[in-house]
């Protein structure tokens, strides 16, 4: 097993042919491939901007809080966005990265968000229609990066991915929102490079 590099921002994962390996969390990492397979490359992005909004506050902006909070009563889901770009090739795999601020024996869904919200003006009143489902998280602990395969919202040749965090039981549930130093949302993308003619 390959030991573990020094910085922090790294995480172990395994490649489609099973060699582990470790690759950056932010930044471009060439994955260990093997003789006469395609290599892939992660690069990471960091969420372009992020808020929540509130049913018992409908005037209230959020932008700039250190959360993004989901709740089935009030109503208060939250709304990410990332800038995509430079992917090579096929898309392996998509991954959404989230550092939670709770426990959550039901976590939350990731469903498709339109793109007419600006951070610092979203509220309620005018946050935008709430799409398909594209996965859900499951149970998680405080304190710890929970990660949700969202693959089927990345498409190839997009620049943008709107998603928004929605409520599945009763009980609050926080995340870290981008202005959370160390800990902003991201986004993992993996893509197998082309081979050369």
């Amino acid at each position: 097993m390959p030991s573990r590099p020094s910085a922090s921002q790294y995480e172990h994962t395994t490649t489609p042919w099973g060699h582990l390996c470790w690759v950056s969390v932010v930044g471009v990492e060439r994955l260990l491939t093997t003789t006469g397979l395609q290599p892939t490359r992660q690069k990471t992005f960091v969420a372009l901007a992020d808020t929540y909004v509130r049913a018992n506050e409908p005037d209230a902006s959020f932008g700039k809080n250190d959360e993004l909070r989901v709740d089935d009563t009030p109503v208060a889901r939250s709304y990410l966005r990332f800038e995509i770009f430079g992917i090579p090739g096929t898309i392996v795999r998509a991954t959404l990265r989230l550092y939670t601020s709770t426990n959550s024996g039901d976590g939350f869904q990731v469903r498709a968000s339109g793109n007419t919200w600006i951070e610092s003006r979203t509220t309620y009143r005018n946050a935008p229609a709430v799409g398909h489902l594209i996965a859900q998280s499951g149970s998680f602990f405080a304190n710890e990066w929970v990660s949700i395969d969202v693959t089927p919202a990345v498409r190839p040749r997009s620049t943008t991915l709107d998603l928004a965090l929605i409520a599945i039981g009763a009980r609050q549930l926080a995340v870290a929102s981008r202005e959370r130093t160390g800990r902003p949302p991201q986004l993992a993308v993996v893509a197998r490079q082309a081979s050369n003619p």
